[in-house]
């Protein structure tokens, strides 16, 4: 919000000031941003410059400036008031205490914006910070040290710097009834739409802790946490992000008219009214209670509705809940696969029961386990995983193996490659796309001669060769023929003349 309001301011400034500056020769020439903006600003203090320094004592504090622009002549300083300080407080964080138009003017009257000056402002302060803000509102915090007085920075070549006061966060509790318009809209969509729901809620809670309370023993609170940003000036009701981390608060309340903590016991509960810190809106929590000087002090991790009752402990009536291990009929939770059904803790006194403490009842349901899912695709020479998920509860799951498939050869290709008195091969590959291959003969593939001109057009052999299919040396049964010629010729030869010797004897 302060940045639209300076924002706002601005655009005010811009459209309610036209400032002409004019040549050497009387020639009109438009300005920057910033003189348009400077038109609001009244007053305007200088002083020359000597030996790269210069000081100025302004209403607002005196401002000196050491290693100035070297083409620098005169430093200029105008304090910001009125609206043009309202607007400068808006671009920055926390309250601003002063602001300045800090620059330097060269022999002929032009502007230089101080850039890489050492500034230090002489005001009064205990938390001072200083920021830079250009002329279109964007604002940067500087490093700045307070000594002496004093507040030091180094320009940044910005139009203005602005001192703030800068103050801690400060956070109260209030406490007021609790009314329909507590009633919050979270707490609204859980169905506790009315002022009576959430007191019922809260009154059943708070007889768990003790059976002696009744309604007129108890009172319901709106606990409000707020937070001051400008030294408790004004104050704030505080959301979540103003809450420690974790939500827990430490409330400390007068205990209620009438009662004396000499003579009675206290008991609170606290119902959260958002959805936050990791509760629902309408969860209840228990916080433990002590009693300090008129009154109680307890922690609860957010604030409003908050019941507190109290007994008298100077009464004879029986004492309060005991609860063991005696189950009521109110189901804590459903049984699941592993664990039996859970039911909250019946008070031996009375018929109340326990949201703090749950006994089991019964046994787990066990496991349903659907037909299960290939998760890792077996291989042909390595097993995959099937996954079985239980139906009532998805992450309870097992695994077990999933066969390798084998490899599979059914597309086989001839390898191109048989002769004439030879069958060929055929290759297949994997069909699981493995990559690994199979080779077999391709019976039948055997080509057979083919004899052009005598000779084999395949591989060459003469066409006289009968085909015998052996394969033994032709030249060795050659010579085996001759031979058994001979052998005949000369027993035919030796048997004739053995003859005629016979005949002639």
């Amino acid at each position: 919000m302060r940045k639209l309001i300076s924002l706002s301011l601005a655009a005010v400034l811009l459209l309610s000031c036209t400032v002409t500056a004019f040549a050497a020769e009387d020639d009109p020439v438009e300005i920057g941003v910033y003189a348009k903006t400077e038109c609001s600003i009244e007053g305007e203090y200088t002083a020359p410059i000597e030996n790269g320094s210069a000081s100025v004592t302004t209403p607002d504090g005196t401002v000196s400036v050491t290693n100035t622009p070297t083409d620098a002549v005169t430093l200029v300083v105008i304090p910001m008031e009125g609206e043009a300080l309202t607007w400068a407080d808006g671009c920055v964080d926390g309250d601003a205490v002063a602001a300045f138009d800090i620059h330097f003017r060269d022999a002929q009257g032009n502007r230089i914006n101080a850039n890489g000056a050492k500034v230090s402002i002489a005001v009064s302060g205990t938390k001072l910070s200083v920021s830079s803000v250009t002329a279109s509102g964007a604002d940067k915090t500087l490093t700045s040290e307070l000594a002496g007085g004093k507040v030091s920075f180094t320009t940044d070549g910005s139009h203005y710097y602005v001192l703030t006061e800068n103050y801690e966060t400060q956070t109260k509790v209030e406490i007021e009834n609790f009314g329909d318009e507590d009633v919050t809209d979270d707490l609204k969509d859980a169905g506790y739409d009315t002022v009576t729901k959430v007191e019922t809620t809260l009154r059943v809670a708070i007889n768990e802790l003790n059976c002696d309370l009744d309604d007129s023993n108890t009172a319901l609170y709106d606990v409000v946490l707020m937070y001051s940003t400008d030294g408790g000036k004004t104050w704030t009701k505080a959301d979540e992000e103003h809450f420690p981390e974790n939500g827990k608060l430490l409330v400390s309340l007068p205990v209620p008219a009438g009662t004396d903590p000499v003579k009675h016991d206290y008991y609170v509960v606290h119902m959260f009214s958002k959805d936050a810190f990791g509760k629902k809106a309408g969860d209840v929590e228990y916080p433990a209670v002590t009693e300090r000087d008129g009154h109680i002090e307890f922690y609860v991790t957010g604030l409003s509705p908050i019941m507190v009752g109290w007994t008298d402990t100077t009464s004879t009536a029986p004492g309060g809940h005991s609860f063991t291990n005696k189950a009521s009929d109110v189901k804590a939770t459903d049984a699941t696969c592993t664990e039996a059904a859970t039911y909250y803790v019946q008070c031996d006194n009375c018929e109340e029961h326990t949201t703090e403490k749950t006994v089991p009842v019964g046994e787990p349901l066990g496991h349903d386990w659907d037909e299960g899912t290939v998760t890792t695709k077996p291989t042909c020479d390595k097993d995959g995983v099937r996954t079985f998920t239980c139906k009532r509860d998805k992450n309870h799951t097992y695994t077990k193996a999933e066969p390798a498939t084998g490899h599979s050869f059914t597309k086989y290709e001839s390898d191109n490659n048989a002769t004439c008195k030879k069958d060929g091969t055929e290759t297949a590959k994997c069909d699981h796309g493995c990559g690994k291959t199979d080779t077999r003969t391709d019976k039948g593939s055997k080509l057979g001669h083919k004899f052009e001109d005598g000779k084999c057009v395949r591989c060459g052999a003469s066409q006289w060769i009968p085909e015998t299919g052996d394969t033994s040396n032709i030249f060795l049964w050659v010579g085996i023929l001759i031979l058994s010629v001979i052998v005949l010729f000369f027993l035919i030869f030796w048997k004739r003349r053995k003859k005629d010797e016979t005949e002639n004897a």
